[in-house]
């Protein structure tokens, strides 16, 4: 395994799993999941967490495939539980 820290914009990253957070409760993700979320159409705010119930709790994950929209292959949304 081979894991990269790199500056840039997430959604210009080629990779095979791209990782973003998302707290609980947040309905509409701000920062890099927001990126994410905006690159991908929508797919997070509108699908994942409203029509798939994703809650944000913490360690709850969902792998996402991109089917090519960014250059990252999957996306893995990794929820942070509360923000306080």
């Amino acid at each position: 395994m081979e894991i990269r820290v790199k500056q840039g914009s997430l959604s210009d990253i080629s990779c095979d799993v791209l990782v973003v957070n998302l707290f609980e409760g947040i309905k509409i993700p701000g920062g890099g999941t927001g990126a994410i979320d905006k690159a991908l159409d929508g797919l997070i705010s509108s699908y994942i967490i409203e029509k798939e119930g994703f809650k944000g709790k913490l360690n709850e994950m969902y792998v996402l495939p991109t089917h090519g929209k960014i250059p990252a292959d999957k996306v893995l949304i990794v929820g942070l539980g509360k923000s306080e």
